[in-house]
């Protein structure tokens, strides 16, 4: 099923960029404002809500708004490969391909049956296809057409409707590293680590994040769109949530599962730009927002690795 199947029935969405930009944070949050819109639905008596997604590649489904019945083996398999990933070293080459075989169980087993069940429904993912073109492509060096030649194979184009790709000015990205590796965290998900990833030269993610900037400016079958991710957390947060809103309330003729939920937000009142500053006020009313997502998802991922 490709992006532009008439008979998608929700809506997927991504969250790229280099390393630290804070996809993870802003996925999070993402997931925990739809989450506050469905109780604002339910206190109010309003009888719509929106089916919410969070997964992550390669791995998991990492937070699920409604019951499913999810095989746990191909998870714990797909996170013991990603933990692989991203301590080992490898060739571009490895890389891709372990990545890939991750990407076609994830998608296979978890994101297409969702678009196919659930009418207006949301998937949020953290990374996709775009991380290969970048890493293993624009700066590994594997040819782009070959990339592009295995999702085809794979995954038949099972891709994003919008990957957000988050950019930050490299001076940023040193600032971050330095917090991190001073509060010294965990590895569990949602909390700050320094990985293999993390602790490579400064030139290779210099290089990344040209990268992703050159392949936002690409054509494509998904739409990319490059958001400034610094400042603050609230601050990014509106512009994610605007970009992803104004593309659910803008054209009139887009797919089943914008339209649907686009339905939702007008029973529910929100007009454009309502549901941005709706994620603000949910932000400013709950300081401890991200820490209660995070230890959510971070006891679904304990669960997961047994």
């Amino acid at each position: 099923m490709s992006i532009e199947s008439p008979d998608r029935l929700g809506v997927y969405l991504t969250l790229e960029g280099g390393e630290m930009v804070g996809k993870n944070v802003q996925a999070y949050l993402l997931v925990a404002v739809l989450e506050a819109f469905n109780d604002y639905c339910a206190n109010f008596n309003i009888p719509v809500r929106i089916p919410i997604l969070l997964v992550c590649e390669p791995g998991a489904v990492l937070y699920s708004s409604i019951e499913r019945d999810i095989d746990l083996e191909w998870q714990r398999n797909n996170l013991k490969l990603r933990e692989r990933l991203k301590m080992q070293v490898a060739t571009p080459d490895e890389y891709l391909e372990g990545y890939m075989q991750a990407r076609k169980v994830l998608i296979d087993n978890c994101i297409v049956p969702f678009l196919d069940e659930n009418i207006g429904g949301v998937i949020i993912s953290v990374r996709d296809i775009t991380s290969s073109l970048v890493y293993q492509g624009l700066v590994g060096g594997v040819s782009l057409e070959y990339i592009n030649q295995l999702q085809t194979e794979m995954i038949h184009d099972v891709v994003a409707d919008w990957v957000f790709i988050l950019d930050i000015a490299i001076e940023e990205f040193t600032e971050r590293g330095r917090i991190i590796a001073s509060v010294g965290r965990g590895t569990e998900a949602g909390e700050a680590s320094l990985d293999t990833w993390d602790s490579k030269k400064l030139e290779f993610h210099k290089a990344i994040y040209e990268a992703y900037r050159e392949i936002a400016k690409m054509s494509s079958i998904s739409e990319r769109v490059l958001i400034n991710g610094q400042g603050s957390i609230i601050e990014v947060l509106a512009r994610v949530v605007w970009e992803f809103e104004r593309r659910i309330c803008g054209a009139e003729e887009s797919d089943i599962g914008s339209k649907m939920i686009r339905k939702v937000l007008r029973e529910a009142g929100f007009n454009l730009g309502d549901l941005t500053r709706f994620a603000v006020q949910v932000y400013e009313d709950n300081p401890n927002l991200l820490d209660e997502m995070k230890e959510i998802i971070s006891g679904y991922t304990r669960y997961l690795k047994g």
